[in-house]
């Protein structure tokens, strides 16, 4: 169990993925919905739940593309 800011997360992984020319780090944990967030390196995080398919995860970052390369 790792403590995040004041709450408790039973489960947290982190993966690395190469989707449409983009790497993207897949952050899982026990939250309920999906963001994307752009370093200030330019490297992209995205926050799942636990048992989003990754299938989801790529397709919605894809769809953010024009958002993400900004």
């Amino acid at each position: 169990m790792h403590k995040i800011r004041g709450c408790r997360v039973r489960d947290r992984r982190t993966e690395q993925r190469q989707a449409y020319n983009m790497e993207i780090t897949i952050l899982r944990s026990r939250r309920k919905t999906l963001a994307l967030q752009v370093g200030p390196d330019g490297r992209i995080l995205a926050r799942a739940p636990l048992q989003m398919p990754e299938s989801d995860i790529i397709r919605f970052a894809e769809s953010k593309r024009p958002w993400l390369e900004k």
